[in-house]
């Protein structure tokens, strides 16, 4: 399993340690990626590792890896397309990426906001881009918008593919 965007590790939890011969954790800056490896050393993962690189150029084999993991990263990266072509070039034949991002509402009402707050969002997150579109070459497994509090649609989403 590869995880790109890994931070200091909040997704750990929700993986099944015991379950897993290998866990990659990619994380580009070196501030987090300390942080990555001392909160695996308190949770005792063995079989993970932290590896410095960005998602556009993973130091991992071809068809290496059963399950990619990206968490509200591909706003963050230089060039999505790229990180999501290392992906599939890490995966193996049916492998399965599965990711959620925040991404540009098709409602015009919402996305007017969105890009309204986009300039107080880019200050608040070092490159990330709300209005990040969708793409890819995966086959989409599933998709929804996550209601918020109100019961309207935000503007983040959940996905899956393969």
């Amino acid at each position: 399993m590869v995880e790109i965007g890994a931070g200091t590790g909040a997704n750990l939890a929700a993986y099944p340690l015991g379950a897993i011969s290998e866990l990659v954790l990619v994380e580009p800056e070196s501030p987090m990626a300390a942080r990555l490896r001392t909160r695996l050393q308190s949770v005792g993962a063995a079989q993970a590792r932290v590896v410095g690189a960005p998602a556009e150029s993973l130091p991992l084999p071809d068809a290496s890896a059963d399950f990619a993991v990206s968490t509200l990263v591909l706003c963050t990266v230089s060039d999505p397309a790229r990180a999501l072509a290392e992906l599939r070039r890490v995966l193996k034949p049916g492998g399965r990426l599965l990711f959620i991002e925040h991404v540009r509402s098709q409602d015009a009402r919402v996305a007017r906001w969105q890009d309204r707050f986009q300039p107080a969002w880019d200050g608040l997150v070092t490159a990330a881009t709300a209005t990040a579109r969708r793409s890819s070459r995966f086959a989409p497994v599933a998709s929804r918008s996550a209601p918020s509090s109100t019961g309207r649609c935000r503007s983040r989403s959940r996905s899956c593919g393969r």
